[in-house]
């Protein structure tokens, strides 16, 4: 074997190591760009959720305010009748 032919082997040799190198790095940048695309979607899952919850509960929140309004003018209007009645009692009576 001359010279030339050990250098032109080597050469070779360290040309597949190379590409074996870059296939590896290809891969795992594929399994890293994966578990990043997965941990986003996760994240994004879990705001679409806490966001229906809040909405969900915005809207338990204003049903409850608008019951307890009406129920607080139902109050008001018991109270307005009979102050009006207790006013024409005692009028009458008079």
């Amino acid at each position: 074997m001359t010279w030339n032919y050990k250098l032109q082997q080597q050469v070779n040799t360290s040309n597949i190591q190379a590409v074996e190198d870059a296939q590896a790095a290809q891969k795992a940048a594929e399994r890293r760009a994966a578990q990043d695309i997965s941990d986003y979607k996760k994240y994004a899952d879990k705001k679409i959720s806490d966001a229906i919850s809040s909405k969900n509960a915005a809207l338990k929140q204003a049903k409850e305010t608008v019951r307890a309004a009406k129920e607080l003018a139902k109050l008001g209007w018991g109270l307005f009748a009979v102050t009006v009645l207790c006013c024409v009692t005692y009028f009458v009576f008079i």
